[in-house]
């Protein structure tokens, strides 16, 4: 970026908004959390690659920082300023970071990372080392060592005082009833049989271009691989939209009644 034509006190902050489809994206991991972000500004250190922990919640006092305001009293942030780590005064800023989608969770320090995925299953615990970038984690998850053991009390005492999210529609880990998901495809496209119209012919059909393994419902990748922009960030929105039961698929009934 070039300095030309921008006052002192320009700041520039670019930041993604989440993983990218298909490689991430939509799940409760590092990879669907980690976005890049690239500052510029005056009296930001320039050529720095800081190593810095921080997440979106610390952008807005940051910028109040930088501005000179004064956040409001009367609500809670979650973020804190890390101006003094743009300016080369501090080295670090957080000492966690933590993020969910659903009752899907992921915390990180500067070391470890923790990945709890929706519905309860098998989490994964990883040793990074300096790595920011998933090069060289080590899945150390079974391990028993005494500093592997010391991170995960850490990270228990962490997840202790935070809120326990819950998934859409559900109590936090608790399934769908077996075979509820297929009895309810089923009821609803004999009711929707019964009914068709050219509109809900012409619907049918589009469900079955983007139902591309022939299970009968359509997920998150399958929508977006059958979508006619690119937007992906849309496109999810819309899918989210969809997938009224939030059950992460959309179902013939749900397409239909859109």
């Amino acid at each position: 970026l070039q300095a030309d034509g921008l006052a002192s006190n320009t700041y520039v902050f670019f930041v993604g908004d989440n993983g990218t489809a298909g490689d991430g994206k939509g799940t409760p991991t590092e990879l669907g959390a980690r976005v890049p972000g690239i500052l510029w500004g005056a009296d930001v250190k320039r050529g720095v690659v800081s190593r810095a922990v921080a997440d979106l919640t610390d952008i807005f006092p940051t910028l109040a920082d930088l501005s000179d305001a004064t956040l409001p009293k009367d609500r809670v942030f979650d973020g804190t300023s890390f101006a003094p780590v743009l300016r080369g005064q501090k080295p670090r800023h957080r000492d966690w970071i933590y993020s969910h989608l659903d009752d899907g969770r992921v915390l990180r320090d500067e070391r470890w990372l923790l990945e709890l995925p929706q519905g309860g299953g098998p989490e994964k615990f990883y040793d990074c080392g300096t790595s920011r970038n998933g090069q060289g984690y080590q899945n150390v998850t079974n391990l028993q060592s005494a500093d592997v053991q010391q991170a995960r009390a850490r990270f228990a005492e962490i997840l202790a005082k935070i809120p326990q999210p819950k998934p859409r529609g559900g109590t936090a880990n608790e399934p769908p009833p077996k075979g509820a998901a297929k009895k309810k495809r089923q009821q609803a496209e004999a009711d929707a049989a019964a009914t068709d119209t050219t509109d809900v012919q012409q619907k049918r059909t589009r469900f079955g271009r983007r139902d591309q393994n022939g299970d009968g419902g359509v997920d998150l990748q399958e929508f977006l691989n059958t979508m006619t922009g690119t937007d992906l960030q849309s496109g999810t929105a819309r899918f989210r939209k969809l997938d009224a039961d939030g059950s992460g698929q959309m179902t013939l009934s749900e397409f239909l009644a859109e």
